[in-house]
């Protein structure tokens, strides 16, 4: 079943996710990580609205929408504690083309890397000292597997985010989709001006880093 879970509230969502915050740690349980996904991806701080998806099927048929700003999201796998988060994202280029936002508001667009490596950050400066048992540092953040259609971009399911390495660390991958506004064959503009991104559930990667979880 889908839901709207609700309109992103801005400050919160940098207080407690933005690298360079001393707040309260991430609250894991929030539904607005592909919220704050669009922020660190297209530079901005748009305030979108989430829309979680319970069904691995029903999130597969939808689309990011520019206007209004609406964000997909679903974490996997269902029913069971989630390992990796799926989010359906407009680009900077659909943002401006769609929902004509001013490139003043926008930055260049990033990878999903980038936002790997602030959620990271984050979570790391949010555990307690005393809870830390690794550092960024034993985490291995790869470049973008990247797909060209959606039904590629969805599997696998769950997607591997996070998997050991042999010399124990940690590698930390994304799986991203970008559809361009001139794309190599004609589409319709339904689909065209997103930037699909599959991270790390943040609940995991906060659970590795305590070392509850391989």
């Amino acid at each position: 079943m889908a839901f709207i879970h609700r309109v992103v509230p801005l400050l919160g969502i940098l207080s407690s996710l933005s690298p360079m915050a001393h707040a309260a740690p991430l609250s894991l349980s929030d539904d607005n990580v592909c919220a704050w996904t669009l922020q660190q991806v297209t530079g901005s701080e748009l305030e979108a609205e989430t829309v979680v998806f319970d069904s691995y099927d029903e999130f597969g048929g939808t689309k990011a929408e520019a206007s209004p700003l609406r964000v997909k999201q679903f974490r996997s796998p269902e029913g069971g504690p989630a390992r990796s988060v799926a989010c359906k994202l407009s680009s900077v280029e659909g943002l401006i083309e769609k929902a004509g936002v001013d490139p003043a508001l926008l930055g260049t667009q990033q990878s999903c890397r980038v936002a790997h490596q602030r959620m990271l950050d984050s979570i790391y400066q949010a555990l307690p000292p005393a809870e830390r048992r690794l550092s960024p540092g034993d985490f291995v953040l790869e470049e973008d597997e990247t797909a060209w259609t959606g039904p590629t971009w969805l599997r696998p399911n769950p997607y591997p985010a996070l998997v050991p390495l042999p010399d124990g660390r940690y590698s930390l991958r994304a799986k991203s989709l970008a559809v361009v506004n001139e794309w190599y064959v004609p589409l319709p503009s339904s689909i065209k001006g997103v930037h699909y991104c599959t991270l790390v559930a943040p609940e995991y990667l906060r659970a590795v880093l305590r070392g509850d979880r391989q």
